[in-house]
């Protein structure tokens, strides 16, 4: 069943770019074009936009603050705004968190009142943010974390 409507208050750009990206979410709509694309893969993109980022993974953030329970808090914090929240360019996480960082492909979040850093790497096509690494401000300024961005 196609999608012969038109499509409601969505960034035609952001669609484009999702249906005609590396991998649509419903094979059937790979080779559609715009105009007749399926209900089934609307449905997901709007799913997938309105639900915010997808932040891959929690286990890192939960591993730093079993060895760091005050990061905690404010850990959990920032993994509630990202999951809620769609960034669509860096100056949208600015707006959301002005004191974030870009570092070649890499975000940095200062998280807890400067007392700890968390880098991630945010995919802003797929609507994902990958946790990278978190660690104390300490760790951050020597600067091992640099080599994957």
């Amino acid at each position: 069943m196609l999608f012969s409507t038109r499509l409601p208050d969505i960034s035609m750009s952001g669609l484009r770019q999702f249906v005609h990206g590396r991998r649509p979410l419903h094979a059937r709509c790979r080779r559609l074009d715009i105009s007749s694309i399926c209900q089934k893969t609307y449905k997901r993109w709007a799913l997938l936009r309105v639900a915010g980022m997808h932040v891959i993974s929690q286990k890192k953030l939960r591993e730093f603050w079993h060895a760091w329970p005050e990061a905690e808090w404010p850990l959990r914090a920032w993994h509630r705004v990202a999951e809620q929240t769609t960034w669509e360019t860096f100056a949208q996480v600015r707006e959301t968190y002005p004191s974030a960082d870009q570092v070649g492909r890499c975000t940095v979040f200062n998280i807890g009142g400067n007392k700890f850093r968390l880098v991630v790497v945010i995919d802003f096509n797929r609507g994902k943010v990958f946790v990278r690494h978190v660690m104390t401000h300490e760790e951050y300024d020597r600067g091992a974390w640099k080599g994957n961005c």
